[in-house]
């Protein structure tokens, strides 16, 4: 109900399919790199976009930029520390579980 201007852009898929891109190792990473056209980990091509907007969103005057992100993982599925310790460092985000069942 709030007035105002609202734009939905798709960096929102993009980031979160790279979030999901990290994750993933073998054959699936390659195909997220296809998909991507992007040779190289996902990762710094994803933090340095995230960094550039967090400095634009914080100039005086200039536009505000609100971005949300959580990750959400099965409850008792196993995933490597790595790939936490990456989204804390990189993303802020923690990991949180569920029972999507």
């Amino acid at each position: 109900n709030d007035s105002g201007n609202v734009a939905f852009s798709p960096y929102s898929i993009v980031s979160g399919l790279a979030l999901a891109a990290m994750g993933a190792k073998g054959e699936t990473a390659q195909q997220f790199q296809h998909v991507f056209h992007y040779s190289l980990s996902l990762l710094p091509l994803i933090a340095d976009f995230n960094q550039s907007l967090q400095t634009s969103s914080n100039s005086k005057g200039g536009s505000q930029v609100w971005l949300a992100s959580a990750i959400w993982l099965q409850k008792n599925l196993p995933f490597l520390p790595s790939f936490k310790i990456a989204m804390q460092r990189s993303f802020g985000l923690s990991l949180q579980t569920l029972d999507f069942a």
